[in-house]
């Protein structure tokens, strides 16, 4: 008789399957699409996009936080919160380029959650920037928020 050891003990066995069922809901989660670009592998469990998330990596990974912004792979509805909260992060010079990109994004909440965001991060180019929208951008929502945080200055 032939004995095949897998591992040398049921630990490292064990181990070594943890490893190997992370690898395939990663692939499984990068393969399916759309539908689960929004989910994510973080400290041993898949993440659904929420306000408190969004508010933990501010506080503990702003940069992780502002990488998401960037990347699109959050539903609109997930972006606008996303921006929003990423305005509490103390950080200028991560924020506000990450926010000006958003202030061009096809969807209108999501501009109005990267106003929100950007009113704590105020520079000439900003105030600019957010007086265009007040003027010319097609949703009376986003005009709004726009001058008010103008007018807040």
């Amino acid at each position: 008789m032939i004995a095949v050891s897998i591992a040398d003990s049921p630990i490292e066995w064990a181990s070594s399957a943890a490893v190997t069922a992370v690898q395939r809901v990663r692939k499984f989660l990068d393969d399916v699409g759309d539908q689960s670009r929004s989910v994510w592998y973080r400290n041993g469990s898949l993440h659904r996009p929420c306000e408190g998330v969004f508010e933990e990596m501010a506080r503990e990974d702003p940069a992780r936080l502002i990488s998401m912004l960037a990347d699109d792979r959050l539903m609109p509805t997930d972006l606008t919160f996303a921006a929003e909260i990423a305005g509490g992060i103390a950080d200028s010079a991560l924020v506000r380029p990450a926010l000006l990109r958003l202030l061009g994004h096809p969807s209108p909440f999501v501009r109005e959650g990267a106003i929100y965001g950007i009113s704590r991060h105020m520079t000439e180019e900003v105030v600019q920037r957010l007086r265009e929208l007040a003027s010319i951008d097609p949703s009376p929502g986003v005009r709004a928020a726009a001058e008010d945080v103008v007018a807040g200055q």
